[in-house]
């Protein structure tokens, strides 16, 4: 595989650990792992990468020499903003997919996007930017994912399901086919969901209820 370019980890987290490991698979040279005011305490190292500070990214990108950047950070709202303010700075988002994901050649993943090992996309299924498709969850044909939506661990969704935009998905749920769930859902940990959600509503359960 031939080594791309270096690139710029946004987060020192947990999920950014992640990250780093798929981009490598990819042939990145991750550089550094920057942490910005919307991350948490730095630590000198994640992932064998080293750590730095700044105030706000794309400036610290820009006289750094970077061109190109992963924004790891689980938090959808704070994932957005900085991928938004990147993206109108010149910064290269590239999306990520590890080689021990299956995704279907028809199913279109957009820029920044995040596709974790043991996951599955099916056919015509849409990523948007920014989304998470974590560790084994499974997405089946003809759903759409909204911009900067999580599908946590281990969540199925049925064919034809669309997630809005900055919603969740939380760890184990289930979405039976045809369901729409509005923006900013949250979906519990192991919840099923039979019905439709508009924007904002938080549901809990087996079958999933509104908080």
């Amino acid at each position: 595989m031939t080594a791309k370019p270096l690139i710029a980890v946004i987060g020192a987290g947990g999920h950014a650990k992640v990250v780093i490991d798929v981009l490598r698979a990819q042939g990145w040279q991750v550089g550094v792992a920057l942490v910005t005011g919307t991350d948490t305490q730095p630590v000198a190292a994640c992932n064998g990468v080293p750590v730095d500070v700044a105030d706000c990214a794309l400036p610290w990108l820009i006289s750094n020499g970077f061109h190109a950047a992963f924004v790891a950070i689980g938090d959808n709202a704070a994932r957005a903003q900085i991928s938004q303010e990147l993206g109108e700075g010149g910064i290269d988002l590239p999306g990520a997919i590890d080689p021990h994901a299956v995704v279907s050649p028809s199913a279109a993943v957009a820029a920044g996007a995040l596709i974790m090992p043991g996951a599955v996309v099916n056919a015509e299924a849409r990523i948007g930017r920014g989304v998470i498709i974590n560790t084994g969850a499974c997405i089946d044909h003809d759903c759409d994912i909204g911009d900067y939506a999580h599908i946590a661990p281990a969540s199925a969704l049925a064919g034809s399901v669309r997630v809005g935009q900055l919603s969740l998905c939380g760890v184990g749920s289930r979405i039976i086919p045809g369901v729409q769930l509005g923006e900013r859902v949250i979906v519990g940990a192991g919840a099923v969901v039979t019905r439709d959600l508009h924007d904002g509503v938080r549901v809990v359960g087996v079958p999933a209820r509104r908080l």
